[in-house]
């Protein structure tokens, strides 16, 4: 089962917390989200907050916020995009 899309933010006390590295999430592509994704997701590009977009068209905020990784997700919860932001 997946979530509803939306942010999750991990512990207060992340080292980098104002910054992401999407090259961390690129190994993602392909796998299916759920939350055990979702947190090596946060540990792997160094964010502070998740956002999945999902499904595809779904409407979202531009907002450039450098701490959070956007992960995209195909209709079937397949992880299809990784970027920061």
């Amino acid at each position: 089962m997946l979530a509803a899309p939306g942010c999750v933010t991990a512990d207060a006390d992340r080292k980098a917390a104002d910054s992401c590295s999407a090259a961390g999430g690129q190994a993602f592509v392909g796998r299916r989200a759920d939350a055990d994704t979702g947190l090596a997701l946060l540990k792997a590009t160094r964010s502070r907050t998740l956002r999945w977009i999902a499904p595809p068209q779904t409407v979202v905020t531009t907002e450039y916020q450098p701490g959070r990784v956007t992960v995209d997700l195909d209709g079937q919860g397949i992880i299809t995009n990784v970027n920061c932001g």
